[in-house]
């Protein structure tokens, strides 16, 4: 078992879980007109982050390692009745927290493990996404209230 790389895994797993993306969606937000981009957007990052933590349980248990259990993150109840926009900032921030996570642990994991691949692509998806949500928090904010 590649030990090491079973636990940066694991690291990995449990930020995925715990990320504002897979978390948008079990929550009642309010979506404007002005926001539709940003809700498909956030859909893609959802159903990517459910993605990410299955890839990266399948490689923990190819390489012999048990994932650990899920954890989810409570800060996150206070999502309901939210207009869509004000998630932004916040998700963006979460999301340059997730970057920061992959980068380090692609320095982390050994040169030869299989876990380099899967990690390199997930950071990619993390920096695209993250392009966008900076894209996106240019775009005219809509009126509440």
């Amino acid at each position: 078992m590649d030990e090491a790389t079973v636990v940066i895994l694991n690291e990995l797993l449990v930020s995925e879980q715990r990320s504002l993306a897979s978390r948008l969606f079990d929550s009642t937000l309010f979506v404007s007109r002005l926001s539709l981009p940003a809700q498909a957007i956030f859909r893609r990052m959802a159903e990517a982050a459910r993605d990410h933590g299955a890839a990266l349980t399948e490689l923990i248990r190819d390489l012999g390692g048990m994932p650990d259990p899920r954890s989810s993150d409570a800060s996150t109840a206070d999502l309901h009745f939210l207009e869509l926009h004000y998630v932004l900032p916040r998700l963006a921030a979460d999301q340059e927290r997730l970057v920061r996570k992959y980068v380090l642990a692609a320095q982390r994991v050994p040169r030869e493990s299989r876990g380099v691949g899967l990690i390199t692509r997930i950071l990619e998806r993390h920096q695209e996404d993250l392009k966008r949500l900076r894209e996106l928090q240019t775009l005219p904010r809509p009126m509440v209230g």
